[in-house]
Order: structure tokens, then sequence, then C-alpha cells
């Protein structure tokens, strides 16, 4: 079994624009669904995330197509009570790492349930007007 992330602890969510912010300058739900044919959502623990590993990931990601334009506070806390929770995953360049997973099966072709997009909205919702923008 993975290891979990905390409840008290607060991870980050990287807000990519077009794809995760409107030109309305709101934080669009699907900052939080994950991709097709996987669980999972990419986050940063915001206790391990430094400012060389920020400063890295916002030059390795951003291109001509998307640019990082801030970072969402969420407490882990706000995803366990909504049905998800946080793991673990460091990656070679970043020990912040960690994925929130949703409680589905992924099945190839099979579209995920409609809930999570439900629960997408809850949990940004929750997770209050803490937006940081860059």
């Amino acid at each position: 079994m993975p290891n979990i992330v905390p409840s008290e602890e607060t991870v980050l969510r990287l807000i990519f624009s077009p794809y995760h912010y409107s030109s309305k300058n709101k934080i669009k739900y699907q900052c939080l669904m994950p991709p097709k044919d996987t669980n999972e959502v990419s986050v940063n623990r915001q206790r391990l995330f430094d400012s060389d590993i920020e400063k890295r990931i916002i030059q390795e990601m951003s291109s001509d197509h998307k640019k990082i334009v801030g970072k969402l506070p969420i407490t882990v806390k706000v995803i366990n009570e909504n049905q998800a929770e946080v793991i673990i995953s460091p990656l070679f360049n970043n020990k912040s790492h960690a994925d929130i997973i949703y409680n589905f099966e992924v099945k190839e072709g099979v579209p995920m349930p409609s809930d999570i997009k439900v629960i997408a909205k809850k949990i940004l919702k929750e997770s209050g007007p803490n937006f940081i923008v860059y």
C-alpha cells in the first residue's frame, strides 16, 4: 500500500492557462480532473516544495501552448473528505510530488464516473480563495 499524505498537510496544484484558468481569471474545476485513462492528479506537497523545484517545474512545463499562472493550495483533509486521497509519489527530480487518487477503477476506453466532476468542483470550492498568482 502506498504512503498516504497526512490530512493536516497542504498540497499545491499548479494551474495552467488556458487549461485550468479562464479568460475571466477564474480557476476551472478541470484543474482537479484526472487525465483520460487514469484516476490521478499531480500535486506537490507544500512543505517540500522549495523555490528550486518550483522554478524548474515552471521552466520545464511551460510552453507556447500553456503557461503556469499560479498554484492552488488545498488541504489534504478537504480532499479526503471528498472521497479521494493523496499518496506520496516523489519523482527523481521532484521530492515534493504526490498524486490525488480518486476512488474509481480505471478501465481503458471506459469514461470516468460522472461524479468525479462533482467531486472536483466540490474540492475546488472548499479549497477557498487561496489561489497564489505568479
